[in-house]
């Protein structure tokens, strides 16, 4: 799922013109531009911005609002400016696991559905 006002970026050094302001840079993708990955079951929250070349993990989540700066591991609730870990989610969406300090304990975690989440995949 990708909520409504999310934006995708795909350039880690935008320009509007080359540096001598002779020419505009094309929109279209270059050999510059990255490529951004949503795997399956992904769910991003409204007004997301997702940053160039990451990779959005299996069945994570990401909190609206949220700016994510680095690869998103499968199940992980990730939320904030810049995007962090706070959790561990079943593919339900059910929060498993809080995380403490920025980590969640390693192992199974059992979802009230019946399935369980490994911690880390």
């Amino acid at each position: 799922m990708v909520a409504a006002h999310t934006v995708f970026t795909n350039d880690r050094f935008p320009r509007a013109t080359d540096p001598e302001l002779r020419a505009l840079q094309t929109s279209a993708p270059t050999d510059k531009t990255l490529l951004t990955r949503v795997r399956d079951g992904a769910s991003i929250g409204a007004n997301c911005t997702i940053g160039p070349g990451l990779e959005l993990g299996a069945f994570c989540m990401v909190g609206m609002g949220s700016v994510v700066t680095a690869d998103v591991p499968p199940h992980a609730l990730v939320l904030g400016n810049p995007a962090r870990l706070h959790g561990v989610v079943c593919r339900c969406g059910e929060l498993v696991a809080k995380a403490t300090a920025g980590a969640v304990p390693a192992g199974s975690h059992r979802c009230a559905c019946g399935r369980t989440v490994r911690w880390p995949q």
